[in-house]
């Protein structure tokens, strides 16, 4: 990543009830990367399918799965709900998202897990601050897979990556005067600005997994757009085990990430090899 001449951009707490939002002539492209995740898929795709926005596309980006992922896929199709299929031929997160990009022909772009689901008004809720063109990036808070404890509020991340994690946040005090530090969003609970990713170039693939979204909110930033947290757009992440994640992770990150403190506590995971399920 290169920072040179990073404006950090205030991270504003936005609440928006689902009757208020009125923003139906943008469209919502919706995009969930699957990599041998078949048991927790169809969740993932029924609570995209019951949102209560109206201008929502869905586009499942499967990667090379080596379960039943595409029988789910064919099953899901036969339901009737709506979507769309395409294919990433490599295991890499960031050219994953990238296919779904390609895929999608939304004003926002959403990226929501395989192993998790949304609220219904997830969408609407997110797609209300892109009303101020200024914004370039949106995310809400995350439940673990508790569905009552948060897995991620508000994240701030330093030039070389660091994270570190918030319950809540004075902009003006933590920000507004910092050219080091910007706010980042989780990559379970994310959406951008179709045409500000495009002119960014999208996410740099050389981040396989962790860190891509982090990069992108940078860039984001750089370009002189916003990266706003909206904390009623909830996802809930039942963080599935993978090739990259551990229960052991997990359970040490949760302890001190996500504790009910007003003060920046970091997490043991925010480095970047770590693993942490918390760290963008």
């Amino acid at each position: 990543m290169q920072h040179n001449n990073l404006n950090v951009l205030t991270i504003v707490e936005s609440e928006f009830s689902a009757e208020n939002f009125g923003y139906g002539v943008l469209r919502a492209s919706v995009v969930i990367n699957t990599y041998n995740r078949a048991e927790y898929l169809r969740n993932a795709m029924v609570s995209i399918a019951a949102q209560s926005y109206r201008e929502v596309e869905l586009i499942v980006v499967n990667g090379p799965s080596t379960d039943d992922t595409e029988e789910i896929l064919d099953a899901m199709e036969k339901t009737g709900i709506s979507f769309r299929r395409a294919k990433c031929p490599n295991r890499n997160l960031a050219e994953s998202r990238n296919v779904g990009i390609a895929e999608a022909t939304g004003d926002v772009v959403f990226f929501m897990d395989d192993d998790a689901v949304a609220h219904r008004d997830w969408v609407a809720r997110l797609m209300a601050p892109y009303a101020d063109s200024g914004v370039g990036a949106a995310g809400g808070f995350t439940f673990d897979h508790t569905g009552v404890s948060y897995q991620c509020r508000y994240t701030v991340c330093d030039k070389f990556g660091n994270a570190r994690f918030f319950s809540t946040l004075d902009p003006q005090s933590m920000l507004a005067s910092s050219e080091f530090y910007f706010p980042s969003l989780l990559g379970t609970n994310c959406s951008f600005s179709r045409r500000a990713l495009e002119r960014i170039g999208g996410f740099d693939e050389v981040f396989e997994y962790m860190l891509d979204e982090t990069d992108v909110c940078a860039r984001m930033v750089e370009h002189s757009k916003k990266v706003v947290t909206v904390p009623n757009a909830y996802v809930f992440h039942k963080y599935a085990p993978s090739a990259t994640r551990t229960a052991i992770s997990w359970l040490r990150c949760t302890r001190s990430a996500m504790a009910e403190k007003p003060q920046a506590e970091e997490c043991e995971g925010s480095k970047p090899d770590h693993g942490c399920p918390c760290t963008p």
